[in-house]
């Protein structure tokens, strides 16, 4: 098994740099055609699977696509309390006190729709 964090960069797909077809093409001959291994990729990038496909993968070799929404604490904490600081808005995007936003991000991390449902 090979667990490919940050594929986005490992395999130079994303935005603003060029795929690396040889890559996709050794991996699908690793996996699919020789059975010889299993790969996981991690992405921060949501559309990393559609970048995978607009680059010559078939979507249909990949098994499985899971999307985590966690964001980093520090992030959420903006997100829940801290002002914003530009001219098109002076309010976070959900906006509540400190204790309640600490109290979220205790008991849901950075899971934003968790939060978000908790905090509706």
């Amino acid at each position: 098994v090979l667990i490919i964090d940050e594929a986005n960069l490992v395999l130079g797909l994303g935005y603003g740099v060029q795929a690396t077809s040889s890559t996709l093409v050794k991996i699908t001959h690793l996996t699919k055609q020789s059975r010889k291994l299993d790969v996981i990729m991690a992405s921060s990038e949501y559309g990393y699977p559609y970048l995978l496909e607009d680059n010559g993968l078939n979507f249909n070799d990949i098994s499985d696509v899971l999307f985590a929404g966690e964001i980093p604490p520090k992030s959420m904490w903006e997100l829940l309390v801290t002002k914003k600081n530009d001219k098109t808005s002076e309010e976070p995007l959900i906006g509540m006190g400190e204790n309640l936003a600490r109290l979220l991000i205790a008991s849901y991390g950075g899971h934003f729709l968790r939060t978000l449902e908790a905090a509706s």
